[in-house]
């Protein structure tokens, strides 16, 4: 079992069962394992499934249900197991018996063989461990996990040179060294302990073990009221983990598995710090493909937001069937009912905010879910992080809830189909993820959104009006509030003013954002990307402290401060803050629509594909937009906050660089900034033509999916391993090339030569070329490490300016 998922998977064992109707005697009788008592229940011979399937049971609980469904717990010499047993009974006489849904094997602890160890060696990738002086302790009967007391080394020098400079970092040298005086191991191989002798060793009170086991319990333990035990699921065979202590609060976690990707990874237990996340071995490995994933959600809820009450119906379709599944609902909201009646022998256990299902191998659920959930008070794209504590009163009623929140039960954040049907109370508006279909308003107002495919549902909801239509190639319609913002903090009021008879309420917003320019931005990018299958978009527009926004599929909002003065202090800083102009921001989001709306990432490392590309949308809108002095100033500008922050991590580290350096700005300039400068790069060198018809093929390939890195990569390398050389490079390493380049003009022609000062690596270099004739561009690709061009024009060449704003490499003449 992949061992970052563990902890999530075995919760479902961790609650005990409800108890319910159910027929007690069966359960006892099978308990007592009285075969003959109960073969004279059974009007047919299904009960001889149980006396061959049970007899080597040690004991057997049972958490009793309703409708013919028997849960048991049963506890073998060498393992366990939960399982269902369902039957059929008809004027008082039992048949159709079944034995199925069985979670197997669990393993339990009982004793240990302790094993005393001097000066062993071990390696497991990368890692190197040294056992100086001290004792094993090796669980019994299974045998899965080893604890180690005594004096012991922990080493490892990452083979990722990424890595080693994130370790340098973070503790001044490229390795990680640790002393310790225990351990818990999981270990593919145990080969230190062959030939050595042991003796029996049974976990009393006072034995060294038991602080040890505590802490494996915590992390794996699943503990069986019914046998007053812990038991745990087994570790797959190529799994290697290591746990020891940090500090008094938190542990170190190492695991290896060489079948996986990455293989190797290292964090800190207290904040789920990644410390080291790469692969030691570079081979083939085992694709796992996302189970459980979800085809179609329909919704019908009734949400009263002020009160933050939410109930609903949830039918969820499944790409395939399974007897087991794993929902995630928010803690304040519960699983009150099934709606499939026909539906026999469904077990629903919960762990905070998970759900297990246990039951027959269906492709659906359905359910009625309620309760209290709050608003998303978090957003996605903001200017800068507020660092400032800000009392703040918003005039207007305004609720988010986010396809992160669980406000509807799902699995792994992914694309579905989807239709949403919400009531809310009267005088309220929503948006949701998709396309309004339908709306109805009387003492309750009524929204029906869908969708073909979309990552998640979010829902916005509030007393907002619309005030405008841009009239784009896809019609995008203005929304906005009647109220404003009042800061205590800042002593700012800025309330519209109540509307008037005639007045226009997009007044206010002519004058802070340029909808003209916004609807020419949109139009650019449908022609960029192609169609969205949206016949409209809607844009709420809203006051409020700190500006930013968020986009799902159909819909965005944008938070802006028309306050000047107390803008420039929230955003004057702020890395994706391309201008003075607000309205570039609307554009970076209606790109999401795209970049997140048709194809979005699948794991913190890939977060670069959608941020990336919005970022990159914006860049090129200004760049036909602006004059070219003025663009170029806007590259320079991103280049010196990319150099500044560039030591931070590669493109690819995604969200570590946030959680490893608690840097918000260096985030946004890595994953925003450096991946969008690197996408202007490649158009330069492959040309806008080739590069937009590769962005649209990549759009139509990953349509409504997640996509990997390597997968993006891949595809829009196609046939081309300069685009591929270029992009591994640029996204998977941190390191700013350096080269040099000699121009020796002559007439009409001119010859340039470029060193790299480094291992050679894909890049543009533009010349801005001056001859009689006039002034004209032209861009070189360097693959080399030494590399020589020869250009002609039609008239004698005055001067040849190398564009420095237009790469990252730096350079030397």
């Amino acid at each position: 079992m992949k061992i970052r998922s563990f902890i999530i998977f075995i919760c479902l064992l961790y609650l005990p069962g409800i108890f319910l109707s159910a027929d007690d005697r069966l359960a006892e009788l099978i308990s007592g394992k009285k075969w003959k008592t109960i073969a004279s229940l059974f009007s047919d011979s299904s009960h001889q499934r149980l006396e061959p399937y049970f007899r080597g049971a040690l004991n057997i609980k049972f958490v009793t249900f309703p409708t013919n469904k028997l849960t048991y717990k049963a506890k073998f010499r060498t393992f366990a197991e939960i399982g269902t047993i369902t039957y059929e009974k008809d004027s008082g006489q039992y048949h159709q018996l079944k034995i199925k849904n069985q979670i197997k094997p669990l393993i339990f602890i009982e004793n240990f063989k302790q094993y005393r160890i001097l000066n062993r060696k071990i390696k497991i990738g990368d890692a190197k461990i040294t056992f100086r002086d001290g004792h094993f302790y090796h669980s019994h009967p299974y045998g899965q996990v080893l604890f180690f007391i005594g004096e012991w080394e922990f080493s490892i020098t990452p083979s990722n040179r990424e890595e080693q400079i994130t370790l340098t970092q973070l503790y001044k040298k490229n390795r990680i060294e640790r002393s310790s005086n225990w351990g818990i191991f999981i270990l593919k191989q145990k080969d230190i302990l062959q030939s050595l002798p042991y003796q029996i060793h049974r976990h009393g009170a006072n034995s060294p073990v038991i602080p040890l086991l505590r802490i494996y319990r915590e992390f794996f333990g699943i503990q069986i009221k019914q046998f007053k035990e812990f038991w745990y699921l087994p570790f797959r065979g190529e799994d290697n983990l290591i746990i020891f202590q940090k500090d008094r609060k938190s542990f170190y976690l190492y695991d290896f598995n060489e079948m996986l990707t990455p293989d190797t990874r290292m964090r800190i237990s207290e904040n789920h710090k990644i410390i080291l996340s790469y692969n030691a071995l570079n081979r083939a490995k085992l694709i796992f493909r996302k189970k459980d994933k979800i085809k179609n959600i329909n919704l019908n809820l009734y949400y009263n937001p002020e009160s933050d009450f939410l109930s609903g119906t949830a039918n969820l379709t499944f790409q395939s069937p399974s007897s087991f599944r794993v929902l995630n609902l928010d803690g304040g909201l519960q699983i009150k009912a099934s709606l499939d009646l026909s539906l026999k022998g469904l077990s629903v256990i919960r762990k905070d905010q998970a759900y297990y299902f246990l039951g027959p191998s269906v492709d659906s659920l359905s359910f009625f879910y309620r309760g209290n959930i709050q608003p998303e008070v978090e957003y996605s794209d903001i200017f800068k992080k507020q660092t400032l504590r800000v009392e703040t009163i918003q005039g207007d009623k305004f609720y988010f809830l986010s396809r992160s929140q669980n406000f509807y039960p799902s699995t792994e954040l992914d694309f579905f189909e989807s239709r949403i049907t919400v009531s809310l109370p009267k005088n309220f508006q929503c948006m949701a993820s998709g396309q309004l279909t339908r709306s109805s308003h009387s003492s309750r107002n009524t929204f029906e959104f869908q969708s073909p495919g979309s990552k998640g549902i979010s829902m916005a909801c509030g007393e907002f009006f619309r005030v405008s239509e841009l009239k784009s190639k896809i019609p995008l319609q203005i929304f906005t509030t009647s109220s404003g913002i009042k800061s205590r903090h800042f002593h700012v009021e800025s309330f519209t003013q109540p509307l008037k008879k005639n007045r226009n309420p997009a007044d206010s917003l002519f004058k802070y954002f340029d909808l003209k320019k916004l609807r020419e931005a949109f139009d650019f990018l449908i022609e960029s990307y192609g169609h969205l299958d949206l016949s409209e978009v809607n844009l709420l527009l809203r006051k409020a402290i700190q500006e930013g926004g968020v986009s799902n599929r159909g819909f965005i909002f944008f938070h802006y401060n028309p306050e000047s003065s107390l803008s420039q202090k929230i955003t004057r800083r702020s890395p994706i803050n391309l201008s003075q102009d607000p309205t570039n921001h609307l554009i970076h989001e209606l790109a999401h629509q795209w970049w997140g709306g048709l194809v979005s990432w699948n794991s913190y490392e890939d977060i670069w594909i959608t941020e990336g590309f919005s970022q990159f949308s914006l860049l090129h809108y200004l760049e036909k937009k602006s004059n070219p002095k003025q663009f170029e100033r806007i590259l320079k500008r991103l280049k010196r906050g990319i150099y500044q922050a560039n030591d931070l991590g590669p493109v690819v580290y995604g969200k570590r660089i946030l959680t490893i350096h608690e840097d918000y700005e260096s985030y946004q300039t890595i994953i925003y900034n450096k991946a969008a400068f690197i996408l202007l790069m490649l158009k330069d060198m492959i040309g806008e033509q080739e590069f937009l018809k590769k962005t649209r093929q990549a759009l139509k390939t990953f349509q409504y999916r997640s996509v990997s890195s390597i997968g993006f990569i891949r595809q829009f390398s196609l046939g081309n391993p300069v685009i591929f050389n270029f992009l591994n490079h640029w996204i998977n390493h941190r390191n700013i090339p350096e080269a040099s380049v000699i121009i020796e003009k002559r007439n009409q022609s001119a010859r340039i030569t470029v060193e790299q000062h480094q291992a050679p690596v894909p890049f543009p270099l533009t010349l801005n070329i001056t001859t009689r004739q006039g002034e004209s561009s032209r861009t070189l690709v360097v693959e080399q490490k030494r590399q020589q061009f020869n250009i002609r024009e039609s008239s004698t060449i005055k001067s040849i300016r190398i564009n420095t704003a237009r790469t990252l490499v730096k350079i030397a003449r």
